[in-house]
């Protein structure tokens, strides 16, 4: 498995929290107790987006996510901050729809959220191998229109801002 693709793993578990609430299921919960009903309700099962009895339908999209998994760790295409979901669809010879679908049923996200996810762990790649690098030129070389951005995702994905990771990465080297 690639670098990526382990760290892709380790996010898709992870909850992902954003201004004191986070989405699970179909349900908004905001407090341990949200979470204590919604468990007792079973509402926060995942719900499967095809039918399970169709064997092909999920290998199908299974098969979708693999090769855009592979297409992302080979080519990099969220480098370029005009990618757009059908362009990745085309390249992967299906539609937007089955793509949508395959990230939706394997990543449990949506398109730019997976895209924006890559992006941030390129930085934090980059980062590492130039630990020079300003955070200012950083968003750039990742794919992100705006900085703006690149701190929302950032935020969102490493818990930290980039100032602050970059500041504490930047502790941990050892002296030269």
């Amino acid at each position: 498995m690639s670098f990526f693709q382990i760290l892709h793993f380790v996010l898709s578990v992870s909850v992902a929290f954003a201004g004191g609430m986070f989405l699970r299921g179909r349900m908004k919960i905001r407090s341990v107790s949200d979470i204590k009903a919604a468990r007792k309700k079973k509402d926060l099962s995942p719900q499967p987006i095809w039918n399970p009895a169709d064997a092909d339908g999920a290998e199908r999209y299974a098969d979708i996510y693999r090769r855009l998994l592979d297409y992302f760790d080979e080519k990099k295409p969220y480098l370029d901050p005009e990618l757009k979901e059908g362009d990745v669809a085309t390249a992967l010879f299906t539609n937007r729809v089955y793509l949508a679908k395959a990230l939706k049923g394997f990543a449990r996200v949506s398109f730019p959220t997976f895209t924006s996810r890559y992006r941030v762990m390129h930085a934090t790649k980059l980062f590492l191998e130039n630990p020079t690098l300003r955070v200012a030129d950083l968003y750039e070389m990742c794919g992100f229109k705006s900085y703006s951005t690149f701190c929302i995702a950032f935020k969102l994905f490493m818990n930290v801002k980039p100032k602050e990771w970059c500041d504490s990465q930047r502790g941990n080297l050892p002296d030269r």
